[in-house]
């Protein structure tokens, strides 16, 4: 019989391959991004990820901003665990032709994203590799268990902390595929080149206790909430309200492609996905630390995601970014 190929297996059929060995945080779900212990009151909370230079970076990125970005895809698990990012150790991973001006800039970028995001670097590890690889493992903390990537309960509000399709959009445009409104191309660019990760707001929200779970948005919108549905029993969302930006919205329009596509699947945006308790929803404001919250949809008894549409419900497909499949 013919083996299967990374890429006939996918990111997450490999991702299964570990979690039938893997030790289960006794404060985080199965198919969580993060794994959290406890050491006195504090708990903590840890991940990793890498950029492969390959796949994770457009052309319009400097190497400063490849630095950055690594620092900030980390961060983003940590903080859609409530958690404050606070050690960072980096694994850098060059071929051997790379300048020492392009090494100086990756450098630059990483200790450009550990200060924005308040923390430090304490360890890490160089090595040859054929292209450029970046792997960041960050710690964080905080006074409160960590917040589990599930919907809770039956009734709870679905809503986004940051909002969605400028990546998207602004990839088709660095990549010469479609054409920019006048006046926001260089925003959208922006949106790939300087990702946020929504640290504040991450620990701002886990500090008022109101939410029943979350996760940050890397791989997309669709896929984010399908991983939540993952980890909760017979649950599932309805979307009523896309979160999408007033660019990402007139990009659409002007190439005539379907803006639930650029949000739902689009992925990179490091925005929060969150769910609210249903009895603490007078306590979410429209904006935290500056940044829009939308309040996007409820968790609805039954698997899987929705999305309504006039009178009609339509199933949102479960995919997004996902690696050997793109």
């Amino acid at each position: 019989m013919k083996e299967r190929t990374a890429a006939e297996l996918g990111e997450w059929k490999i991702i299964d391959l570990f979690k039938q060995f893997s030790v289960k945080s006794r404060y985080l779900e199965k198919y969580d991004d993060a794994w959290c212990f406890k050491v006195g009151k504090k708990y903590f909370s840890v991940s990793c990820d890498a950029l492969v230079y390959s796949t994770d970076v457009p052309k319009t990125m400097t190497w400063e901003q490849v630095g950055r970005k690594a620092i900030i895809m980390s961060a983003s698990d940590i903080a859609s665990k409530g958690h404050k990012p606070t050690y960072f150790l980096v694994a850098l991973n060059i071929p051997r032709n790379l300048r020492e001006s392009e090494i100086k800039g990756i450098v630059r970028g990483i200790k450009k994203g550990i200060q924005e995001v308040g923390g430090s670097l304490i360890a890490g590890d160089t090595n040859e590799s054929k292209e450029t690889v970046i792997s960041v493992t960050t710690i964080g903390y905080g006074n409160k268990p960590p917040v589990k990537r599930s919907l809770g309960d039956e009734g709870n509000i679905i809503a986004t902390v940051g909002e969605f399709g400028e990546s998207a959009a602004g990839l088709l445009v660095a990549l010469g595929r479609l054409r920019a409104p006048k006046g926001v191309s260089s925003s959208l660019i922006n949106a790939v080149n300087e990702p946020r990760a929504r640290v504040r707001e991450g620990i701002n929200l886990g500090k008022k206790g109101i939410l029943a779970g979350a996760t940050d948005s890397s791989d997309g919108l669709a896929i984010s909430l399908y991983n939540m549905a993952k980890n909760s029993k017979n649950l599932g969302v309805i979307i009523e309200k896309l979160p999408i930006s007033e660019n990402a919205r007139k990009f659409a329009e002007l190439n005539n492609i379907s803006p639930e596509d650029l949000v739902l699947y689009g992925g990179e945006e490091y925005s929060l996905v969150i769910s609210v308790k249903k009895d603490k929803e007078k306590l979410l404001k429209e904006k935290i630390n500056g940044t829009k919250i939308t309040k996007i949809g409820r968790v609805v008894r039954g698997r899987g995601v929705w999305l309504r549409k006039g009178d009609k419900l339509i199933k949102v497909k479960n995919k997004g970014w996902e690696h050997f499949k793109m």
